[in-house]
């Protein structure tokens, strides 16, 4: 969707895409506490041949309401949901000091449905866990509520100081914009942006490895948005999401 084709009008709420979504967790070596990669994976409806690793920054969802910023970006794209798990198998190796040491593999987590919503003038990604789904304390650790919805904008690749440097250089993270030059984006898609440092999230611009997301807390609209995201909820299967999703279904 172009930006200009977007409404100022605080009442429009309008789904642009909708899909499965499972979230996935890469604990630290054997031995080490905590999480090494936390990341989701987003499935589109009706685009079979598309699915989408996407890689939160400090391991966690924003906490809803509290208009807290986590930082995320598209890692990898693939035509069958496994593939995005291929390279995140459990591995041995040797090191000079520790020996034989051993890399768990990562494991889904939660699988749900989720929606891109456009609300106004900017855009939400909302998702709601399956209704079987077993709370984990790793859930609370992760932020990963039953249902929740956040603000989410993508970041102009073209914009001077990129994220990685003002983290080097020094600077506030959280005005910094992202590290790729040129852009990743097709002229088309990069002329959206003019001079301003991020749009609202847009389905089309998560269709790129590298493109880089803000992801914001909110909760006031996430009853609504979620009831327009899950619209075409489908029954379950007697199969489960993750072997669904290690199978490439």
């Amino acid at each position: 969707m172009a930006a200009s084709a977007r409404t100022n009008n605080p009442k429009l709420v309008r789904a642009l895409e909708r899909g499965r979504i499972a979230f996935v967790a890469r604990p630290r070596v054997e031995g080490a506490p905590g999480i090494q990669r936390f990341m989701f994976l987003l499935s589109p409806e009706d685009r079979g041949d598309l699915h989408r690793r996407v890689v939160v920054g400090k391991k966690r969802l924003p906490e809803p309401g509290a208009n807290e910023r986590e930082w995320a970006y598209v890692d990898k794209l693939a035509g069958a949901r496994n593939e995005l798990l291929a390279d995140l198998g459990p591995s041995t190796y040797t090191t000079k000091t520790r020996g034989v040491r051993h890399q768990p593999g990562a494991r889904i987590i939660g699988v749900g449905r989720y929606g891109i919503v456009e609300h106004g003038d900017h855009a939400h990604l909302t998702y709601g866990l399956d209704p079987k789904t077993e709370r984990a304390e790793l859930h609370e650790a992760l932020n990963i509520a039953s249902e929740a919805s956040m603000i989410a904008a993508v970041f102009n690749p073209l914009a001077r100081w990129s994220r990685q440097a003002t983290l080097q250089y020094g600077g506030d993270a959280e005005d910094a914009a992202p590290f790729r030059e040129p852009s990743i984006f097709p002229d088309e898609l990069q002329a959206r942006f003019g001079d301003l440092r991020f749009l609202p999230l847009d389905p089309e611009l998560l269709d790129y490895e590298g493109s880089e997301l803000v992801l914001i807390g909110a909760e006031d609209e996430v009853r609504a948005e979620l009831a327009d995201a899950a619209e075409t909820r489908t029954d379950a299967t007697e199969e489960s999401e993750p072997e669904r999703c290690r199978r490439g279904a």
